[in-house]
């Protein structure tokens, strides 16, 4: 596609002076634990901070001549181009980086690093063919320096970081808020069950426990063009599952004893060393399951789902525990039917389910504005910077 007539592409080097980073002798005391910032790849993700002001490892002056690193200085855009491909920092204090970094320092008076960051974070693909290498990919400063970019008037890219920002800023203040959605739900929690006294029963004694079986791989008319959704253990994560990665088909159910267990069924993972095991989900559609998974069908006269749902979740840390103390990893139908559950009446169990649901309905939008939002920002972000949209025109 064409550039906006009064865009240019450019050359890196033509619009910044770039300078790689370096390593001093890890076993020299004195190049280490001064007060000059040493950023490595492995402190950046795809989500990257925007400015870096701290680091994990400093150098001291003489670390950093030996290291043949350049003592960057603030507002230069910092890039790896080894192993880590394009994950982008603005530099918040005077700091230096190691090999893994190709770093920026742009004409003031042509590019600004913060349109630039935007860019090059979305440039992996043409990173990756201009890398080489067999351990890992590497970027060569004289590649690197190579790299066409667009460049709009100076004027113009200060816009689109600005349309940019806000959306930034609009995405992270809808986490913020279902991060404090989040933390206020596990104090309610905490509150509503630890606070209250109630007399404990066996969980077999008020819902009839089950699991379910993988069917054969081998048999491609178990699963080629089913339509039963079939829960595998990874899916069983504190939510409500509406959808499932594999379904199975009708004839792996008859031949294969597979249940469909109904609509607000309860599920929890018994397997796993990992965070797996213990987790819990309920079924928001009918759907079979895996064998590492326990299904938990209610008694609706003495057990309300949502409240065993909520129960299993608070007590997950403890629930782990329970297969290692049967010296056993996993968990087992037999051990969750004796899970011992308090039992209030079911007009307490409500009582105490509706304001965790309304905590989880209010974290449910946020999570959907949140989608929406940033929808939105990566489309806008790719018709800004390409100058398929105008700033102008969303001004």
């Amino acid at each position: 596609m064409s550039k906006p007539d009064n865009w240019r592409l450019a050359r890196l080097h033509d619009i910044a002076s770039i300078h790689s980073g370096g390593t001093p002798a890890r076993d020299t005391p004195d190049f280490w634990g001064g007060t000059i910032p040493w950023l490595t790849p492995g402190e950046l993700s795809a989500d990257a901070p925007v400015i870096t002001t701290h680091t994990q490892d400093s150098l001291t002056e003489t670390g950093l001549r030996s290291s043949g690193a350049v003592l960057m200085p603030p507002g230069s855009l910092l890039v790896t181009t080894r192993a880590t491909l394009g994950a982008c920092t603005i530099a918040g204090v005077p700091m230096a980086t190691n090999q893994g970094f190709k770093n920026l320092i742009f004409d003031p008076n042509v590019a600004d690093p913060r349109f630039y960051r935007y860019l090059i974070t979305r440039m992996g693909g043409k990173l990756a063919q201009r890398a080489s290498g067999t351990t890992f990919l590497e970027i060569s400063k004289k590649e690197f320096g190579n790299l066409r970019v667009p460049c709009p008037p100076l004027a113009e890219q200060l816009r689109i970081v600005e349309i940019l920002d806000s959306l930034l800023d609009a995405e992270q203040s809808i986490r913020a808020s279902i991060t404090k959605r989040r933390v206020l739900r596990s104090e309610v929690m905490r509150h509503l069950f630890r606070d209250a006294e109630f007399p404990s029963v066996p969980l077999g004694q008020v819902a009839k426990v089950s699991s379910g079986s993988t069917p054969s791989r081998s048999r491609a008319d178990y699963w080629e063009s089913g339509n039963i959704p079939w829960v595998r253990t990874a899916e069983v994560n504190f939510s409500v599952i509406t959808e499932t990665a594999e379904r199975v088909t009708q004839s792996a159910v008859t031949h294969t004893g597979l249940k469909i267990h109904p609509k607000n069924t309860v599920l929890l993972a018994m397997y796993g060393e990992g965070v797996t095991r213990g987790r819990s989900a309920v079924l928001g559609i009918n759907a079979s399951v895996n064998q590492a998974t326990a299904a938990i069908f209610c008694d609706t006269n003495r057990l309300d789902y949502r409240y065993l749902h909520y129960w299993l979740e608070l007590n997950y840390e403890e629930i782990r525990k329970i297969g290692h103390g049967s010296n056993q990893t996993n968990l087992s139908g037999s051990l969750v039917g004796a899970l011992q559950v308090p039992l209030p009446t079911l007009p307490e169990q409500r009582k105490v389910v509706e304001p965790l649901q309304v905590l989880d309905k209010n974290i449910s939008v946020d999570a959907e504005k949140l989608s929406k939002l940033h929808s939105l920002k990566e489309a806008i972000t790719d018709d800004l910077l390409s100058g398929k949209v105008r700033s102008s025109s969303l001004a």
